[in-house]
């Protein structure tokens, strides 16, 4: 049986030295000194193109708790609908946490 070895990483290069350190899951995210923010759709993309393993994404739009108004949960949809329809990111999970 393989063990999955997750690591989350602020950017590309964190997520290949990961994965060259024996990774086979990256969680991307920015920010991780305040729990994980959502990745620039750069990061993601180039992600996408370069990363030999599976990624996920946070989306989360800012630190703290995980308690949002209205607004902010309608900024986490539209975070996700900017990337879900697109064929580019077809199969790759989103990580999000929210509580109403």
């Amino acid at each position: 049986m393989s063990v999955l070895k997750e690591v989350c990483v602020e950017s590309l290069s964190e997520a290949l030295n990961a994965v060259h350190a024996g990774a086979t899951r990256i969680e991307l995210c920015e920010n991780l000194a305040v729990g994980g923010t959502t990745p620039s759709y750069g990061t993601i993309k180039k992600s996408k193109e370069t990363l030999p393993v599976p990624f996920m994404v946070m989306i989360r739009p800012r630190g703290g708790d995980f308690v949002y108004t209205g607004k902010v949960t309608n900024e986490n949809f539209e975070q996700v609908k900017s990337m879900v329809p697109s064929d580019e990111f077809h199969g790759r999970e989103l990580v999000g946490n929210i509580a109403l």
